[in-house]
């Protein structure tokens, strides 16, 4: 048994059982700073970065970075400093003496030692130049990158890896001798190259310039509607799910809510929902304009996408469905059309081309609230098949249900004053046939059966 294993089964109380509390949490701390230590696993000096699904190889020259957990260990990209000087006269620089120390590598050459600290927190990569430099300009260093293409995004740099991750290279500082911070930078004069700029006019040496690698989303959507500061925000992303795979092609697909979307049909927060479609390089798009399938509310202030959630396969097509709630999308009252009720969830099932639908109206199913304000809609999800039938079914939460509501002729549930339901609909080979709370195929209410009315 190694040390990590026995201090493991110690504080399992496995031996000695009287170990304390404290000393237990004392091991539990250095464990995890060891998982981030270097060592050699017969392939070279390696680290592993549990929290950043990383792990890199350090050699003389640079370090190679893989990913941790995937089928064959990938390569994700490599890093090698091959110039150093001011301004566009650069020196090319050679190999070094690796040395390592706990969670620390050191590359050592004449004038810079290049090293790495690996820890929850990403792999941070720094340069201690021990003397000012030969020349007119700032400090550059520039590494070369492979197995990745280098963009410049702002203040960091995003590495699209030829595995398909995504990489970030950021967080440059530049400090003196006495602590001062210089003005630094990023840039990227192509692909395969990547600058660090320095300003040391008047710096202290030994100098400190210091970036840090981490792991990224894989797929970022963002929003392109600005926000005003008002209360009209989008809020793209304020409901996200799995929609399953909508389309068939074997991947799945995702889809994001926006609630208060009005840009388009210029209704104020009449809701909007986008399907992104999966690939085998993950997410295909970066915003809305990029969604495969964009579905538009048509009332202002229903805002449809409150609520979003794959809705299983409720028609058997072999194609995946979504669900989409409005809580506050009008409809008419069951029995009479000159009364109004708020809340209704929609159903859109896929296809060969994914989901088509682009508004409310284009709803395969559409279930309505029976009741002024219950808010239907509020919450929905896929219920998978709860009766065994081979199609799967939905669940709608309906938060208001059952509570005091006008016009009094508007029957609440049994029991007024206990409010909220949840309501499930079957799917069947025609799908969800419902069209409204009335029609569900079973209601859950959170009073027992027989509560006394107050």
């Amino acid at each position: 048994m190694n040390l990590a294993a026995a201090l493991v089964a110690t504080c399992l109380g496995l031996s000695p059982a009287d170990a304390s509390e404290d000393w237990c949490s004392s091991v539990q701390r250095v464990l995890a700073e060891w998982e981030y230590h270097v060592s050699d696993n017969g392939k070279g000096l390696q680290a592993p970065n549990r929290s950043h699904n990383l792990r890199t190889y350090f050699n003389p020259t640079g370090i190679r970075l893989h990913d941790r957990t995937a089928a064959g260990s990938p390569v994700l990209a490599g890093f090698s400093l091959v110039g150093m000087g001011r301004g566009a006269e650069l020196a090319p620089v050679g190999p070094g003496t690796v040395t390592h120390a706990g969670a620390r590598v050191e590359i050592q050459r004449p004038g810079i030692i290049e090293w790495y600290e690996n820890s929850p927190l990403g792999l941070e990569q720094g340069f201690t130049l021990a003397a000012p430099m030969e020349g007119e300009g700032p400090v550059v260093l520039e590494l070369a990158v492979e197995h990745a293409r280098a963009s410049l995004r702002g203040q960091s740099i995003e590495l699209a890896t030829d595995a398909g991750r995504r990489l970030n290279y950021g967080k440059l500082i530049a400090t003196d001798a006495n602590g001062l911070t210089l003005p630094s930078r990023l840039e990227v004069p192509s692909p395969q190259r990547v600058r660090l700029i320095v300003e040391d006019t008047g710096a202290a040496y030994p100098v400190v310039i210091d970036p840090v690698i981490t792991g990224t989303a894989d797929a970022i959507l963002e929003s392109n509607q600005p926000d005003t500061g008002g209360f009209d925000a989008a809020a793209f992303g304020g409901a996200v799910a799995i929609a399953g795979d909508v389309n068939g092609d074997g991947f799945d697909d995702v889809i994001v809510g926006a609630r208060g979307w009005d840009l388009e049909n210029g209704l104020a927060d009449e809701g909007a929902v986008f399907v992104f479609l999966g690939s085998a390089t993950g997410i295909v798009g970066s915003d809305p304009a990029t969604a495969h399938a964009v579905i538009l509310g048509d009332q202002a202030g229903a805002e449809f996408g409150t609520s979003v959630a794959g809705a299983g396969d409720v028609n058997g097509d072999g194609f995946d469905d979504i669900i989409v709630g409005a809580p506050h999308y009008e409809g008419t009252f069951p029995g009479d059309p000159t009364l109004t009720v708020k809340g209704a969830a929609f159903v859109f099932y896929g296809g060969p081309s994914g989901i088509t639908a682009t508004s409310p109206a284009m709803a395969d199913a559409r279930i309505d609230a029976n009741q002024v304000d219950s808010i239907l809609g509020f919450s929905v999800a896929g219920a998978g098949d709860v009766n065994g039938d081979g199609f799967d079914d939905i669940i709608i939460g309906v938060p208001r249900q059952g509570s005091p509501t006008f016009p009094p002729n508007i029957p609440p549930n049994q029991g007024q004053g206990f409010g909220g339901a949840a309501v499930v609909f079957h799917g069947s080979a025609a799908g969800i046939t419902a069209s409204g709370f009335d029609d569900a195929d079973a209601t859950l209410l959170p009073y027992p059966a027989g509560f006394p009315v107050p």
